[in-house]
């Protein structure tokens, strides 16, 4: 793979990381309303506590903050390193946020799935 090519799916990434924030966000705040989970994070726990609006705007500003370094640094190969962590953690939380849904709501009856995924 070329200079460009790997610079453009860094940078492809970086996009992703920042909607998969937004989405996380999302959850969150529904889940919380809902009862269904709270937010893991002391800091934007406070904020949501508070005021659900300051905690979205500390939410997306952090992100766009760290997404914009790495826009500028996404030749450099920590930072390639890096957008693949985050981008896979942020895969995984979208991933149990769905599940933890589907979990709580009874859409599959009795079967709960992460216990099944526990437990079997």
């Amino acid at each position: 793979m070329n200079k460009n090519t790997t610079s453009d799916i860094t940078e492809w990434l970086i996009w992703s990381i920042f909607l998969l924030s937004i989405a996380d966000m999302t959850f969150t705040i529904v889940e919380i309303k809902l009862g269904l989970a709270y937010e893991m994070n002391p800091w934007l726990a406070f904020l949501h506590s508070t005021h659900p609006s300051l905690f979205i705007f500390a939410k997306v500003l952090l992100t766009a903050i760290c997404c914009s370094i790495f826009l500028c640094t996404k030749d450099n190969i920590l930072t390639k390193m890096s957008v693949i962590f985050i981008f896979i953690i942020y895969l995984m939380l979208l991933f149990f946020h769905i599940i933890g849904i589907i979990d709580s709501t009874s859409l599959l009856g009795d079967i709960n799935i992460l216990n099944f995924a526990t437990h079997h």
